[in-house]
């Protein structure tokens, strides 16, 4: 929406030319416009740069340079739209200087009240309408860019229209080679499991979390890919593009086999969840919420819209359980700063919960082009609750084993295969009388300080080189 009040600029040698538009945008909108002119091309620079306009209405022809000039330098400096007031003399330049930026003309020969305010208003809304889808390509390029799993935005063909580097990186080949390849050349031993679901989701259905094996092939090791995908809207009004992302699942595919074979010790295989995407205003409210933020923060898109990043509703935590202040939340940093963060760790209590759930976060801040601070942040974050957790429970087995190993009265050792020792228990120091802070390192140093004698149960003298730990 144009906003209420506007700011003119007239750029025009001749007196009569600048009252009469003047007094024209005056008599069609009274107090709508506020006006500044200028007859000359460097004192109307001069004007742009001191006061942006909202608007330049350029003469054709100034004293110190031709109109064609003065377009392009207002061009340089402001990105207000120009529109040209032409003349029977000089009406040959238009369809040139149209060409290159001005927005629409005027012939002043048949200038009216409606006339000129009427393409004023188109001219400042169609300028504004391309600032805004601009703005919208830029966030969904920095959102791609910024996500640490792959993307591919695919069309109505399934043929690559971009992707981000981290897609890139997960195929190993330049980002340029893949645009235009279809989805099904990418991985060719995957075709027959990921073209169906892409194609559904052309037509409107999103599918999440499609794990497909990839065989081992060459030198490459087999691998485990999970794919998403879901619809997305052609900025431009085309037909509809789908968004597909892809991780590599391999190191979790073998860590899910490892638990699953050792169920009874470990806990159950923690869930993957796919990143969830907020985008925060510069107040710090949400605007916009991907369907796996709302999975992960357990919300719906109406509760995340318009809440505030600082909700005393929420509890946060630093990733050592310490209540962390509202100027550490990572999207408050990148809103202050202008400065991205990354890997951040945070846990989330709801609040009518007591458990948190940790996070980790990328806050992304968005800086218009001209501006210093930012215009909105984008965090992208993952669940990492089960991994903590994970790690907790393996911790306190192994401060379980280490309790059992220095109460027991057994002694054990054990020997690394070169021959070094990975751990000696007390009772076994005790058993050979040595001493604690000068425990053997290898298996050969606590062989060497043996007893001169060992005798069996039945007091039978028993051949050093009889010993068991002799024969290792």
């Amino acid at each position: 929406m144009v906003s209420s009040t506007l700011d003119v600029l007239i750029v025009a040698d001749s007196p009569d030319v600048r009252l009469t538009v003047r007094r024209l945008l005056t008599q069609a909108a009274p107090g709508r416009y506020t006006i500044t002119d200028a007859d000359r091309g460097d004192r109307a620079l001069a004007v742009c740069e001191a006061t942006p306009p909202g608007c330049v209405l350029l003469a054709q022809h100034l004293p110190d340079m031709d109109g064609l000039a003065a377009l392009a330098a207002l061009r340089a400096v402001s990105a207000a739209p120009v529109i040209l007031l032409t003349d029977r003399e000089h009406e040959h330049l238009t369809a040139d200087a149209l060409a290159r930026g001005a927005q629409d003309y005027l012939s002043v020969d048949a200038l009216t009240p409606t006339r000129l305010h009427l393409t004023l208003q188109r001219s400042v809304a169609s300028v504004q309408r391309d600032r805004e889808q601009g703005q919208a390509l830029a966030l969904r390029t920095a959102v791609l860019e910024a996500l640490p799993l792959g993307v591919a935005v695919l069309d109505q063909d399934l043929r690559i229209r971009q992707v981000n580097p981290a897609l890139a990186t997960l195929l190993g080949r330049p980002a340029l080679e893949l645009l235009g390849q279809p989805v099904a050349a990418l991985w060719p031993a995957l075709a027959t499991g990921l073209v169906p679901p892409c194609t559904h989701m052309l037509a409107g259905e999103p599918f999440h979390d499609l794990e497909l094996r990839l065989p081992a092939a060459g030198a490459r090791d087999e691998r485990w890919l999970s794919f998403s995908g879901a619809p997305l809207p052609a900025l431009d009004g085309a037909r509809p593009l789908g968004l597909l992302t892809v991780q590599d699942d391999t190191t979790r595919a073998q860590a899910e086999a490892a638990l699953r074979a050792s169920e009874a010790r470990y806990r159950a295989l923690f869930e993957i969840i796919a990143q969830g995407v907020i985008v925060y205003d510069p107040t710090g409210r949400a605007t916009l919420a991907n369907p796996a933020a709302q999975r992960i923060l357990g919300l719906s898109e109406t509760q995340i819209i318009g809440s505030s990043v600082l909700d005393p509703g929420w509890a946060v935590l630093h990733e050592d359980g310490t209540p962390a202040p509202g100027e550490a939340y990572p999207v408050l940093v990148a809103l202050h700063t202008g400065q991205e963060v990354r890997d951040a760790v945070l846990g989330l209590i709801p609040p009518a919960g007591s458990v948190p759930r940790w996070l980790r976060i990328q806050a992304i801040p968005q800086i218009p082009p001209g501006a210093t601070t930012p215009a909105q942040v984008c965090a992208i974050f993952e669940d990492i609750t089960a991994r903590r957790l994970l790690e907790r429970a393996l911790a306190d087995e192994r401060q379980q084993l280490a309790a059992i190993l220095h109460t027991m009265h057994e002694g054990v050792l054990a020997a690394r295969p070169d021959g070094t020792l990975a751990l000696i228990n007390p009772a076994a120091l005790h058993m050979r009388a040595l001493h604690p802070a000068h425990p053997p390192t290898t298996l050969a140093e606590f062989v060497q300080q043996t007893p001169q004698r060992a005798v069996d149960v039945g007091g039978q003298v028993i051949p050093l080189e009889a010993l068991p730990m002799s024969r290792v």
